[in-house]
């Protein structure tokens, strides 16, 4: 009896185990341990095990069909093809991902979707991986051919209100004949994420949902053809903040849900991408992501470029994006048709070490938001129509080498934007016309066989001297010939640039004197004729012209100490200074003559130091010369301070002149010396992004609402306006007391200046008590120290120390705090900006 129960018991535990491995929805859970799982589309048979080659499964069903685990692998076996959707379910573990790969000798396994299409999410893809972690796919073949146009992909990666998604590498797949939706359809612009070859996307119902991003996405030796939209797509649909491009109610992916989001470690290595109907390779949403030794041919090669614009590598809405090595050609089309863009709400770009040429569009287009992109040590050859369509609010071009086809229109285009470019080569193998070389600031560059040159201070207009330009054809290494000869005028001659690479496109070191150009030859000798940081605004105004109503002209007053670029009184260069001995009140002006035209939109007063703004004057006008009549833009009364701090005065747009003006028409009294007006120096700023742009901050409280927000007051908006007000510290405190705001830049600077706009719509909210500190390492530095200030007026207070420094980390420490009303004591700044100046 005893012998009959327990058979009876072992059966029973055999059947309660048998059922445990098949999970609720269906699927069958692999083996707890790691196994491999074989596939063979010939000889496997899905009742078998699975786990050797001589017990393969065969189908994709029952692929599918099971939830593996971690460090599984599944081999499909070489020269075999499988028709319908691979997608396999479970996640892996943080080391011991789940690897798909093939097995075998032969052709890489083919995943064929056979023209499956879907709802623009899941069903179109021949490769899916939904809201799953710690997987590599690779050696795969995939395609999705069809003869209509639908919503396809190759391979898809969604995570939706999911969190963070972890660890999905896709590396050495062939992606081809991905047929998706190209054509625009009626009443939108655009149909991208609707045949891409790799999409990686973070999805979400609505702004209830779990915001998401990923992390750890590695895309790395692919090779894409034929592609029916874009060829890799990084995307979210979490990338709404605040003052940034959103597509809510637009089509599929391209909607946005909710609040930005943006992903991480994300990886594009090693691909090769061929005919793209659209972009060759895109990123939205990411932070520090990588572009590297990629090749895009034929991009935007069957979109409409009328309604479908399209480039060849491009972030949009990202932060901290380096694309190297990469090269890019045969773009299609003059809209956009660049071989790079750097587009909206990007911030601290890098494109360095490219090779881009025989692009129609041109080698690169910059969108108006771009903030503070750096392009370095690039080549372009033959690249159309215009070279460079730079509309960001600011960008350093240094050290590139543009070789300037003969039926190229113009050097740039679209609105000036203050961009800088310093050490380039400009070379046309024959007479080239230059339409315009707009209002950008140029320092010691080379132009050659061009019909007209901007104005540059250090400008070299003799031939190169080359090794054999225009040489280059296919391949990253081929254009050997933008290399210097000896001898070369350019060598050793460039402006020296701070924080800069530390080699040339050839990879050579850098010599302590840089020559100009994407080319370094190790020659020693020769002395910068100047220096660069990036992030800093050139003072336009230094050895302007100046000429004014009266001027003292004596011990240390002087009409050219305003424009020396000495911002303190000192013993023989005080400033400026009107005729003394004036017993009334009256009017003077001071007239900057910059020489040529520029174009700005600052203009910086820094008032007699040391005496507490004395002699600053009371009423006055900044104006600006239009050609027959001075144009009021800046109109200030009953001016006072009470501090030598620099007072920076915007008009939220920018003018384009050779002449502004100091037009005061009520000074203050000094006593013996009468009525005067004295200024230690003016300063003429085209300032568009600075160190600080788009930085990460915290603080001691935020109020978060109303317009009010921490990452308001590094956004580039010196005044406060609806939605972007600025910072503001909590409601309510009903006694003075101490906040803070500190500014994490995204790696070490080099500064010496940070300016604090205080709100803008009234006056009254700037602190009073307040130190500005710099971190160490391991502690904070007072740089600036102030007690009682001052202000009743909302320009900005500049701040500098007379050297620099070399930090990640400024801080606003304020010990006493003005009470707004009701409001409470509160600080509250439109926008920090920090400079090397």
């Amino acid at each position: 009896m005893k012998t009959v129960i327990k058979k009876s018991v072992s059966m029973l535990l055999l059947f309660i185990i048998s059922i445990s491995i098949v999970m609720v929805d269906g699927t069958v859970k692999a083996s707890s341990s790691s196994t491999s799982y074989y596939i063979d589309d010939v000889e496997g048979n899905d009742s078998s095990d699975g786990t050797s080659p001589s017990t393969a499964w065969k189908s994709l069903d029952k692929v599918n069909g099971t939830t593996f685990q971690p460090g599984d692998k599944v081999l499909f076996k070489a020269g075999g093809v499988w028709i319908g959707q691979l997608a396999p379910k479970g996640s892996g573990a943080n080391g011991n991902p789940i690897i798909v790969d093939m097995y075998g000798d032969g052709a890489k396994p083919l995943i064929d979707g056979n023209g499956r299409f879907g709802d623009l999410n899941n069903n179109g893809a021949a490769v899916l991986l939904y809201n799953q972690d710690y997987w590599e796919i690779n050696n795969l073949q995939i395609t999705n051919k069809a003869t209509d146009e639908q919503p396809r992909f190759g391979v898809l990666v969604r995570w939706h209100d999911y969190g963070t998604g972890q660890h999905v590498y896709i590396k050495n797949c062939d992606i081809y004949d991905i047929s998706g939706k190209y054509t625009v359809a009626t009443g939108y612009t655009g149909q991208r994420f609707q045949g891409d070859g790799i999409i990686f996307v973070s999805t979400g119902t609505d702004s209830k949902g779990v915001q998401t991003n990923f992390n750890d996405i590695l895309i790395e030796g692919n090779t894409l053809k034929n592609i029916y939209r874009t060829g890799i797509s990084i995307w979210s649909q979490w990338e709404d903040r605040q003052g940034g491009p959103t597509y809510y109610g637009a089509i599929g992916f391209h909607n946005t849900v909710g609040a930005y989001k943006a992903s991480t470690n994300v990886v594009i290595r090693g691909n090769s991408l061929d005919t793209m109907a659209g972009d060759g390779i895109l990123i939205n949403t990411t932070d520090h992501a990588l572009v590297e030794n990629n090749i895009v041919k034929d991009a935007n090669k069957f979109c409409n470029p009328a309604t479908d614009p399209n480039a060849g590598i491009w972030p949009h809405n990202s932060d901290n994006t380096v694309m190297q090595y990469n090269e890019v050609y045969n773009t299609r089309n003059t809209s956009d048709g660049q071989g790079f863009d750097v587009d909206y709400n990007c911030s601290n770009a890098i494109l360095q070490y490219n090779y881009s040429h025989d692009n129609e569009g041109g080698f690169l287009l910059l969108m108006e938001t771009a903030h503070a992109p750096i392009i370095r040590y690039n080549i372009s050859q033959n690249d159309n129509k215009a070279l460079l369509d730079y509309r960001a609010s600011s960008a350093l071009f240094n050290n590139n080498t543009f070789y300037m086809k003969a039926n190229l229109s113009r050097q740039g285009s679209g609105p000036d934007s203050g961009a800088t470019f310093i050490n380039n080569i400009f070379y046309a193998p024959e007479a080239l016309q230059i339409s315009s070389w707009g209002s950008a600031n140029y320092m010691a560059n080379s132009y050659y066989n061009l019909n007209s040159t901007p104005n540059d201070s250090y400008k070299i207009m003799d031939d190169p001297l080359m090794e054999s330009p225009g040489n280059g054809t296919v391949g990253l290494t081929t254009p050997t010939g933008y290399q210097l000869k000896s001898g070369s005028p350019l060598i050793n001659k460039g402006v020296k640039i701070t924080d800069r690479t530390d080699k040339d496109y050839w990879g050579n070191l850098l010599d302590d004197v840089q020559d100009i150009g994407a080319s370094d030859t190790k020659t020693s000798g020769g002395t910068a004729p100047a220096s660069y940081t990036p992030g800093q605004s050139l003072n336009l105004a230094i050895g302007s012209t100046v000429s004014a109503s009266s001027s003292l002209e004596s011990w240390g007053w002087s009409k050219a100490a305003v424009v020396d670029g000495q911002r303190s009184s000192i013993s023989n260069a005080k400033g400026y200074a009107s005729a003394w001995g004036q017993t009334a009140n009256h009017s003077e002006w001071l007239e900057l003559n910059m020489g040529a035209r520029k174009t700005f939109n600052s203009v910086i007063l820094f008032p007699q130091s040391g005496a507490e703004g004395s002699g600053f004057p009371v009423d006055f006008k900044i104006q600006v010369w239009n050609g027959s009549e001075w144009l009021d833009r800046v109109v200030k009364t009953g001016y006072s301070i009470n501090d030598d701090a620099g007072q920076v005065f915007s008009w939220g747009y920018a003018d384009t002149t050779d002449k502004i003006r100091i037009y005061a028409t009520s000074l203050q009294n000094l006593g013996n010396d009468g009525y005067m007006m004295k200024l230690a120096e003016v300063e003429v700023r085209n300032v568009q992004n600075t160190l600080s742009s788009h930085a990460a901050v915290q603080a001691s409280s935020s109020i978060e609402n109303y317009g009010w927000f921490k990452s308001a007051v590094v956004d580039g908006k010196r005044q406060s306006s609806s939605g972007a007000m600025g910072y503001s510290s909590e409601l309510g405190q009903n006694s003075d007391h101490s906040e803070w705001i500190e500014i994490t830049l995204p790696s070490a600077k080099t500064f010496n200046t940070v300016t604090l706009f205080p709100r803008s719509d009234s006056n009254g909210s700037f602190p009073k008590e307040f130190k500005i500190q710099v971190w160490d390492g391991s502690n904070w530095l007072d740089r600036v120290s102030k007690s009682g200030y001052s202000l009743n007026q909302t320009a900005g207070q500049l701040f500098t120390w007379g050297y620099s420094d070399t930090s990640d980390k400024i801080r606003i420490s304020a010990s006493g705090l003005p009470k707004i009303g009701s409001d409470g004591y509160m600080l509250q700044l439109a926008e920090i900006e920090v400079t090397q100046d």
